[in-house]
């Protein structure tokens, strides 16, 4: 009969572990199968047994026969199993065909075979252990200076894995890297909440497995449900906070908490950074005038264009939240657009800095932990998900990022002076003034354009 030489789920799986432990049984099935081989004292040639094929393995990919053996040339002349096929010689003996080496003098093969099996078996085991090693690896992709180091060492002793860990700077060129192959390159991801209906959409996430998941239960209750994704089907809610201005205090004057001071030369007060992310300045931009930051009103969205172009002749540059926040406390601007938990760190570095919410409103955002669609290992990552909803650590989480929680398990834990810092927890009135960021469909190509006449003028 016909003897397979590999089966098509005996290929290691690189998905969640499915798969990966039935393809490691086929590869210490077959190891061992090797070593239980009888080595014929004739030099290079050897014969297997037949009957030690485990339940568990399967035939090597390469079989020889015993030169000379009645039975093993007879079966090899057999119409019905001839694994050399074609390559075999007249005599049926396929070390005279080309694909196989000279004889070597008698004595050679059988010294070496020791020699051989000890390769064999060091080999076998370095790349046994490069598939476990790739097995315990956790991969992340995460805004930057999001993330406590000091959680992630705990969850690597907890887990025994290695985490892994590239950042961005802003969502859009998050979504095009995952678009560019991060979807099969990373495991965990960290989009905004007006980004995920289009990556579902797209099919870069992995719905989420709840029962893996136990300490969903300690999100509070206005984050448990978000409308864009409802009962949390894709996404679990990360941190949230708010966009509004970073600034450098003055001793001659207050600053009016306005846009303005960004967009009306008559008010501008020192130099000032826009933040580098179409959405976030393009809303503030809206607000100023008194619009909806999700507007798709073609002259409205003129209006903010020229705004902006109107301020990038008089700003120092563009920079992501983290850039921007770096230079007014290294003195090189007095001002910049930031995200609200970048000023609290700033606020505490330099106690002569300040954080606002501009009068005309702005923007209330809620980042979420998702788990994506081709992710290498799904099962660590939404294992590192319910690691970071767990009560302790989400406070751990928020007493570092100094932005606002979604896990109410984690409120009594957290610092006190940061519940009673309105720039982490705005007050009911600042609430009020606030509006989510929406997926806008086709009308992002609207938002595109504006960005691109903004960059290229």
């Amino acid at each position: 009969m016909e003897i397979p030489l590999t089966r098509p789920s005996d290929t290691l799986s690189p998905s969640g572990g499915e798969g990966r432990g039935e393809g490691v049984r086929w590869f210490m099935g077959s190891l061992l199968s090797l070593f239980r081989t009888r080595w014929d004292p004739e030099p290079r040639s050897w014969v297997r047994r037949r009957d030690s094929v485990l339940d568990c393995g399967s035939p090597l990919p390469l079989l020889r026969f015993q030169t000379g053996s009645k039975s093993a040339r007879g079966l090899a002349q057999s119409k019905t199993w001839r694994p050399f096929g074609r390559f075999m010689g007249k005599s049926g003996n396929p070390e005279t065909h080309p694909r196989f080496p000279s004889r070597e003098a008698p004595g050679v093969g059988a010294a070496r075979c020791p020699a051989r099996r000890l390769a064999i078996l060091f080999s076998c085991l370095c790349l046994l252990s490069s598939v476990c090693a790739e097995s315990n690896k956790l991969n992340l992709f995460i805004w930057s200076e999001y993330l406590d180091p000091q959680i992630v060492k705990q969850f690597e002793k907890q887990s025994g894995c290695t985490v892994t860990i590239d950042v961005y700077e802003d969502a859009e060129s998050m979504l095009a890297k995952i678009q560019g192959g991060g979807v099969s390159l990373y495991d965990v991801v960290v989009p905004p909440d007006h980004l995920v209906p289009a990556m579902v959409k797209l099919k870069l996430l992995a719905p989420l497995r709840h029962e893996n998941i136990p300490n969903l239960k300690n999100l509070d209750d206005q984050f448990a449900n978000p409308p864009y994704d409802r009962g949390n089907h894709y996404t679990v809610a990360y941190q949230w906070g708010t966009v509004g201005v970073y600034l450098r205090k003055t001793n001659n004057k207050p600053v009016a908490p306005t846009w303005g001071i960004l967009f009306d030369p008559k008010q501008q007060s020192g130099s000032f950074v826009l933040i580098d992310s179409v959405r976030d300045l393009v809303g503030a931009a809206l607000k100023y005038k008194g619009y909806s930051l999700n507007s798709t009103d073609p002259a409205q969205l003129k209006e903010a264009r020229d705004l902006i172009l109107d301020a990038k002749k008089r700003c120092v540059g563009f920079e992501g939240s983290v850039g921007a926040k770096n230079k007014v406390l290294a003195k090189t601007a007095r001002a910049a657009i930031v995200y609200s938990g970048e000023a609290a760190r700033g606020i505490a570095d330099d106690a002569e800095t300040l954080y606002f919410i501009p009068k005309e409103g702005s923007q209330i955002w809620l980042d979420n932990l998702a788990v994506l669609a081709k992710a290498p290992h799904r099962d660590l990552a939404e294992r590192f998900i319910n690691f970071l909803l767990d009560a302790k650590v989400g406070a751990q989480l928020s007493n570092f990022t100094q932005f606002a929680t979604p896990n109410k398990a984690a409120r009594p834990f957290l610092k006190p002076e940061a519940l009673k810092n309105p720039a982490i927890y705005p007050p009911p009135e600042v609430m009020a003034r606030l509006e989510f960021l929406e997926d806008l469909g086709a009308n992002t190509r609207l938002y595109d354009e504006v960005w691109t006449q903004i960059k290229a003028k």
